[in-house]
């Protein structure tokens, strides 16, 4: 138990070194960009939709980068240590029905789309939303093609890449509710917003939940897409229509994706049932047998704060806080 307490500490302090790289290489590069792009955009060549769009593309790879770059720090400084694959396999996992996979991404979206209803109550004080999205004129239609490249696309691999393909897969190995508040708890503070953080946290939660059900990447991937990707028709649709309008679409298209997934889970739980008894007693919840169960390596409580607030993470954690701090009063 000692060699595996060691372990966990050693990955915590890794992982939180990665992290301080993502701050490093988003804040240059896509703080950069960002810099930069006015003075192309506004000044050397106003209303240029070609300078345009290419700096959105600079800014959709650099964002990528930023994520990739602290993945590839991980695996090299951790060379002589034990470390997990990452999950990138383009094929689902065998004996993972289709009704299953659907079921679980219908009702994962819902409750993001939930969270984020109830943290703009809970949170009221501060900007609960995609602020900057509304920031933008989407009166041209490239700008509304550029958008979801840059909230949509990007954001959805580069994301998960990091978060479910290289921190969660890690801590698993040191069980499943480690890995997933970990990983979620991370995942909040690194988008930076105060007002964001209980609902990207949760946000965090239900992807990782969606990675152990369907045992795919890609999945979390697709629903990580479709969750910024709603957020931006959302935006569309109340610069095209009155509030009124906008507000009964939204709630008429949440409702919907709730009641699919209700379906889908109803027609997965007669699936199910059609299966013997014997075989759904072997797994848990989360489709684990008893062999998979065995191969995770529990450890107390005391020993995961203790690996959590390393010097490493602590640095990460204070640069998080701070700069959550300095975005809300700029």
């Amino acid at each position: 138990m000692f060699v595996e307490e060691r372990t966990f500490e050693g990955v915590m302090k890794r992982i939180g070194a990665s992290m301080l790289i993502f701050v490093a290489a988003f804040n240059l590069l896509c703080g950069g960009i960002q810099m930069l792009q006015p003075l192309f955009v506004d000044v050397l060549f106003p209303n240029s939709a070609v300078v345009y769009a290419i700096t959105e593309v600079l800014f959709a790879l650099a964002y990528c980068a930023s994520f990739i770059l602290p993945v590839f720090f991980f695996y090299l400084i951790s060379k002589k240590q034990v470390t997990e694959p990452m999950p990138l396999a383009l094929t689902l996992p065998k004996k993972q029905p289709i009704l299953k996979i659907l079921s679980i991404l219908f009702i994962g979206i819902s409750v993001v789309l939930i969270m984020s209803y109830l943290n703009s109550f809970i949170v009221p004080a501060f900007d609960s939303g995609n602020g900057s999205l509304f920031e933008t004129d989407l009166e041209r239609p490239y700008k509304t093609v550029l958008l979801f490249l840059t909230s949509a696309v990007a954001p959805a691999f580069a994301e998960e890449f990091m978060f479910r393909g290289m921190i969660y897969a890690n801590l698993r190995p040191y069980g499943r509710g480690v890995a997933i508040l970990i990983s979620a708890l991370l995942f909040g503070l690194m988008h930076q917003n105060a007002g964001q953080l209980l609902y990207t946290t949760a946000a965090g939660i239900v992807l990782a939940v969606v990675y152990e059900l369907t045992g795919s990447f890609w999945c979390c991937v697709l629903l990580h897409f479709f969750n910024n990707f709603y957020a931006i028709l959302e935006q569309i649709w109340f610069q095209q229509f009155s509030v009124e309008k906008a507000s009964l679409l939204c709630s008429i298209v949440q409702i919907g994706i709730f009641f699919v997934g209700l379906i889908f889970a109803a027609l997965w739980g007669l699936q199910m049932n059609k299966k013997s008894v014997a075989s759904a007693r072997e797994r848990s919840f989360f489709g684990e047998t008893e062999e998979t169960r065995a191969q995770t390596s529990f450890i107390s409580g005391r020993v995961i704060l203790r690996g959590f607030f390393n010097p490493v993470m602590i640095a990460f954690l204070v640069l998080a806080v701070f700069q959550m701090i300095a975005i809300y009063f700029m």
